[in-house]
């Protein structure tokens, strides 16, 4: 499936049984460092398995030591897993109905990652599996770490890098995982990286090569934002228009609701940024739809560039 810094992956099956395996080969004199597991000293990744479930992560098995080497043992359901990234060089890009799906079972899966406290998930179309109906799972985390700031010793994929962390390797772990989202949002819907180089990752603009809603071009273009702060919270995400209509639609009818409010007011209990921009993005909704010569991406582009 696959190899990084610290060692490679291959698949197994049981006998009597159509459960699939993936097994880590872990090189210990790679390891930076150990921690502290149920039984023993063990790999970051492994612990990380042992202690957080969810339904978009492959599932713990075990870890095997030997001599020279560690042997993470995960479990899938059934066979037909493949990673995404050879899903879209065999099938092209996805619609994009398809890429919400894969999207939003992936930062659910995130966000529940960075709940139980492990940060820097390394994101890219390389560490997702996606089976024939488009479920999610995720796998493949050697650069966790359990501290949430900039990990300067991180080895990046520079397609999925954001610009602060290739200007100085000084970042929100946060924020530059949602811009690997957005590069992996692209990727889905493009099924092509959408910055060639990491200099074009600090000065080009992305092209929305494919009619998308405009839920989603507004989605993809705050992900991509050079400004970090720009991007907002997995919270945020998770309740955008695109990703959880409903939640999002119930906020608006309460905020709207709010005695003493008009209905083009946002009731808070104090400045919000996010709201702020969720005003800006309305607006610019609203007027893309009125002058069709607008570009909506374009306008998107100038706010959160």
């Amino acid at each position: 499936l696959g190899s990084n810094s610290f060692g490679y992956w291959t698949e197994a099956i049981l006998e009597n049984n159509d459960s699939q395996l993936l097994i880590k080969h872990i090189i210990k004199r790679r390891l930076p460092t150990l921690i502290q597991g149920h039984d023993s000293d063990i790999p970051i990744e492994a612990y990380f398995l042992q202690e957080v479930s969810h339904k978009n992560l492959v599932r713990y098995v075990d870890v095997v030591e030997i001599e020279n080497l560690f042997f993470l043992i995960t479990k899938i359901d059934h066979n037909d897993w493949q990673t995404l990234h050879s899903y879209l060089i065999r099938n092209g890009p996805l619609s994009e109905n398809q890429a919400k799906n894969i999207f939003k079972q992936t930062i659910e899966c995130i966000s529940s990652i960075y709940k139980h406290g492990f940060f820097n998930i390394r994101l890219n179309d390389k560490n997702i599996l996606i089976s024939e109906s488009l479920q999610v799972r995720l796998f493949d985390f050697e650069r966790l770490t359990l501290y949430e700031e900039s990990n300067e010793n991180l080895v990046y994929n520079i397609q999925y890098a954001s610009p602060e962390m290739i200007v100085d390797h000084k970042y929100d772990p946060e924020l530059s995982d949602l811009w690997s989202l957005g590069i992996l949002l692209y990727v889905m819907l493009h099924a092509h990286i959408p910055f060639e180089s990491p200099f074009d990752t600090l000065v080009e603009t992305p092209v929305i090569q494919k009619i998308t809603s405009k839920e989603c071009a507004t989605i993809l273009c705050r992900l991509l934002a050079k400004k970090p702060h720009f991007r907002g919270t997995f919270k945020d995400l998770l309740n955008y228009p695109w990703i959880g209509i409903e939640n999002f639609l119930k906020r608006r009818i309460l905020k709207n609701n709010i005695k003493g409010n008009s209905d083009e007011s946002i009731a808070t209990e104090g400045p919000n940024t996010n709201d702020k921009i969720i005003q800006e993005i309305d607006y610019l909704i609203k007027r893309s739809s009125i002058n069709e010569h607008l570009p909506l991406h374009w306008t998107l582009w100038a706010i959160f560039k």
